[in-house]
C-alpha cells in the first residue's frame, strides 16, 4: 500500500506539469484569445496602452495580440503630438478564448480648420452656438465664417426662432480637420395650422436607437434619414366623431357604404323600419320600435363598407353612445347630434379602414386619393403623392422624436419597469390603462399630442428590415403581410412607447391602433 502512495503522487505531478505545458487546457488546446488594435484613418501613429491580467504593453500604431488569457482589458488611447482622438479616450473589451476582439481608434490629424455656418435664407439672424474640440463655447448670429486652432470632434447648436422651426436636427456633431466643416441651417417657416394639421420642416435624424438603450430590439438598427419634403402631420390621434363624419358627410358620399342599427322608444318591439337618409344614399339607418312622429332614434352600432375601386371590403362595426340620428327630411347636412364625449376617443381601426380614412379626407379637399382600394396599394411614390395618408415609418418617427435622439420625446427610458417618469407628462400608458381623450397631456416640440401612448398608429409601411447605412425619403417594403404600429398604446410598459419601438400587426387587426393621417406640403410660388 505503501508503494501505491508513492506512484500515486508521481502520477500527480506528471499530470500538473503536462497541463502546465498545454496552456492550462486540460484537453491540451490553446484557450488563448487575441486581440487586434487598429487605428483609422490607416498610418495612424497615435499612441496606446493595453492592460489587463497583469499584462501592460504600449505601443503606437496597429498591433496584433495573439496570446492573451481571456478576460477583461483596456486600451487607453494615449496623447500624441499630432493627433486628435476622436472617440472615449479608454474602451473596455472582453477577450474569449480562441476568438480575436478588434478595437478601432479613430483619429484625425490636428491642424488648423475653418468652419462655415450657413443660415438659410439669407438674411436670417438666428442665433447658435458652437462648441469647440477644446469646449470652449462661442455664440453666434446668422452666417459666419470661423477658424479654429485645432482639429477635433465639435458640436453646433441652432437655436430656436418664434415664426421658424430649428432645423433639423438642432445639434449637428461633426470633426474639424484641415478639409474644412460647414454647417448649414435652415430655418423654415411655420405655417399656421391647417384644421388641425401641423406643417413639419424637412430633415435629417437618427432613426432607430443605440443597443445600449433600455429596451432596445434588433429591428432598430440606428441609422441617418433624411426627409427632403416638408409634410402635413394632425396634432391629434383620429376620434370616433371623424370617423363617423367622413364616413356620411361631405361631397364623397359614394366613397363608403354606411349601415347604422338605432333604436326609438315607441312601443311597437316587433317592428323595425329602413330608412334611407336623403342627403346620402349610402347612408341606411335600421330603426327598431319605431315611433310613428319621431325623426331622431338613437343610434346603437355603426357598420362601415367600402365602395371604392369595386371593394366591398368591411373597413369597421363599432358601437356608439349618446348618438341621434336625425332623419327628418330637413335634416341638412348634418344627420348627427352628439351628446356625450364618447364620440371625442381616439378611434380603433383596422389598417383598410385607416387607409380609407385618409383616402375620405383626399376626396373631401378635392385631391388625388394616395390608395388602390383593389389591391390597397399606394398609387405612387409616398413622398411625391399630394392626398392624404398613413405616414411612412419614417415620417412618423421623425415626427415623433421631433428633434431629440432620447427614447422619449420628453428624455431618456430611466427604467424596464411599466412606468416612467419622463413618460408620465406625455402619455397614456401602464398603469393608467383605459383608453383617454387625445390632447389633455403635454405635446413635443413640433405641437403633436400623444404619440406615446393612448393608441399604436398604423403607418403605411409593409414590416421588414431597416435599409443599412444613410438613406433618403425611405420606404418600407413592396409587399408583405404586416403593417407596422407605433407609439404604443393606453396599457403598454414605458420600453413599448419608445419612439423607436416597431410593433407589427395584420392589417384586419383593429384593437388599440388608432389613425394619424400625414400629406405633402406643397410649395405655392
Amino acid at each position: 500500500m505503501r508503494g501505491t502512495g508513492r506512484w500515486s503522487a508521481l502520477a500527480l505531478v506528471l499530470a500538473v506539469l503536462w497541463l502546465a505545458g498545454c496552456n492550462d487546457s486540460p484537453t491540451g488546446v490553446d484557450s488563448s484569445g487575441a486581440l487586434d488594435i487598429r487605428l483609422e484613418p490607416a498610418g495612424a501613429a497615435a499612441a496606446w496602452r493595453l492592460e489587463g491580467h497583469g499584462r501592460v504593453e504600449t505601443g503606437t500604431g496597429d498591433h496584433h495580440f495573439g496570446d492573451l488569457i481571456p478576460g477583461l482589458y483596456t486600451v487607453t488611447w494615449l496623447r500624441t503630438e499630432g493627433w486628435v482622438n476622436l472617440d472615449e479616450e479608454t474602451v473596455t473589451v472582453t477577450v474569449w478564448a480562441n476568438q480575436t476582439v478588434e478595437v478601432v481608434g479613430r483619429f484625425v490629424q490636428d491642424a488648423p480648420s475653418h468652419v462655415s455656418v450657413v443660415v438659410e435664407p439669407a438674411g436670417i439672424e438666428a442665433r447658435w452656438a458652437l462648441t469647440k474640440p477644446d469646449g470652449e463655447i462661442i455664440f453666434g448670429q446668422g452666417s459666419q465664417e470661423l477658424d479654429l486652432e485645432h482639429a477635433g470632434p465639435i458640436t453646433l447648436h441652432w437655436e430656436e426662432m418664434e415664426d421658424r422651426w430649428q432645423p433639423q436636427p438642432p445639434t449637428v456633431r461633426a470633426v474639424a480637420s484641415a478639409e474644412g466643416v460647414t454647417f448649414t441651417g435652415a430655418y423654415q417657416e411655420r405655417l399656421p395650422l391647417d384644421r388641425g394639421f401641423v406643417c413639419l420642416p424637412s430633415g435629417s435624424f437618427l432613426m432607430g436607437s443605440p443597443v445600449d438603450e433600455l429596451g432596445h430590439d434588433a429591428d432598430e438598427t440606428l441609422h441617418q434619414v433624411t426627409l427632403t419634403h416638408r409634410f402635413w402631420c394632425l396634432q391629434r390621434e383620429v376620434t370616433i366623431r371623424d370617423i363617423l363624419e367622413g364616413a356620411v358627410l361631405g361631397s364623397y358620399h359614394d366613397a363608403a357604404r354606411v349601415l347604422v342599427e338605432a333604436h326609438d322608444s315607441g312601443p311597437n318591439a316587433d317592428q323595425i323600419d329602413t330608412v334611407t337618409y336623403a342627403n346620402n344614399p349610402n347612408l341606411v339607418i335600421y330603426v327598431r320600435n319605431p315611433m310613428q312622429f319621431n325623426p331622431s332614434p338613437t343610434a346603437e352600432r355603426v357598420t362601415i363598407y367600402d365602395a371604392v375601386d369595386g371593394s366591398t371590403e368591411l373597413l369597421t362595426s363599432f358601437e356608439i353612445e349618446g348618438v341621434r340620428i336625425d332623419v327628418s327630411s330637413d335634416a341638412g347636412d348634418d344627420p348627427f347630434s352628439f351628446s356625450t364625449d364618447v364620440s371625442y376617443l381616439p378611434v380603433e381601426v383596422t389598417w383598410h379602414l385607416a387607409a380609407a380614412y385618409c383616402d375620405w379626407l383626399s376626396l373631401g379637399d378635392g385631391l388625388p386619393r394616395c390608395y388602390d382600394h383593389a389591391t390597397w396599394a399606394l398609387t405612387g411614390d409616398p413622398y411625391t403623392l399630394t392626398g392624404y395618408r398613413l405616414p411612412t415609418e419614417a415620417e412618423w418617427e421623425y415626427a415623433c422624436r421631433a428633434g431629440t435622439e432620447t427614447a422619449f420625446h420628453s428624455g431618456p427610458i430611466l427604467s424596464q419597469a411599466v412606468d416612467d417618469p419622463n413618460l408620465d407628462a406625455v402619455a397614456w400608458y401602464g398603469s393608467q390603462a383605459r383608453l383617454r381623450l387625445g390632447m389633455l397631456k403635454l405635446p413635443n416640440a413640433f405641437g403633436l399630442y400623444d404619440m406615446h401612448g393612448n393608441l399604436w398608429e398604423w403607418t403605411t409601411d409593409w414590416y421588414g428590415p431597416y435599409a443599412e447605412g444613410p438613406v433618403v425619403d425611405p420606404v418600407g417594403p413592396a409587399t408583405g403581410e404586416l403593417r407596422v404600429t407605433r407609439g404604443g398604446f393606453f396599457a403598454s410598459m414605458a420600453i413599448e412607447c419608445r419612439s423607436a419601438n416597431r410593433r407589427p400587426y395584420d392589417p384586419v387587426y383593429n384593437q388599440a391602433i388608432g389613425i394619424r393621417p400625414v400629406r405633402l406640403h406643397v410649395e405655392t410660388r
